[in-house]
């Protein structure tokens, strides 16, 4: 996005709740732009047309401004909702996740990559949010056993680590090497469902 677009709107005559995300999407912008590293406080002032001490009324650093970014994104509330057989489910949970990881993709490469010196903190918001999706994982892999519908050469907890570590290599890769899979709903709805088939076929015969 370019500076003229970010200018167009003056900062002072936005409602004074807007302009805390307003400045936070032309910082992510500048993020994405240079890397989270060379960002500075006045290139962002700059970006949006203000001064540094304007900036300073809202946030005190661009840390500041990435924690914002990511307690904004990152809804630990929301709700994915699963239907059909336990793969599909499994490969709902998998969209889900790259989902989050595509539409959040400079904020995970800045939490994972260039690792600021508060990334313990917000990652924290990360993990819980993977939490619910593990826990979700080992339920309906449960269910399925209880139900005759999956027989498993592992345990449960052994079958949501197999789910942990396949989605988190993919997701590694693609942060130090962006490909055009997640570019497109069916591009992402291909990429789940071979990590799916992976850690089906891995772990146990479907019935």
């Amino acid at each position: 996005m370019s500076n003229q677009k970010k200018a167009a709107v003056p900062l002072h005559s936005m409602p004074q709740e807007g302009r805390y995300g307003y400045i936070a999407e032309a910082a992510n912008d500048l993020f994405h732009e240079n890397g989270y590293a060379s960002v500075t406080m006045e290139k962002i002032a700059k970006r949006l047309g203000v001064g540094r001490t304007t900036l300073y009324d809202y946030f005190q650093s661009k840390d500041d401004i990435l924690y914002f970014l990511i307690d904004q994104r990152i809804d630990l509330d929301e709700h994915i909702r699963l239907t059909g057989s336990v793969d599909a489910r499994i490969q709902q949970l998998m969209v889900a996740s790259l989902t989050r990881f595509k539409d959040n993709f400079v904020l995970y490469q800045i939490l994972f990559t260039e690792k600021p010196a508060f990334a313990h903190q917000t990652t924290h918001k990360l993990l819980q949010w993977q939490q619910k999706v593990l826990a979700s994982v080992k339920q309906l892999l449960s269910e399925a056993i209880d139900a005759g519908t999956l027989k498993p050469r592992c345990s449960a907890t052994r079958m949501v680590f197999v789910f942990q570590a396949l989605l988190g290599q993919r997701m590694s890769q693609l942060l130090l090497s962006p490909e055009s899979v997640l570019e497109t709903p069916t591009a992402l709805q291909r990429e789940a469902e071979t990590l799916t088939n992976l850690m089906i076929r891995g772990i146990g015969e479907l019935t």
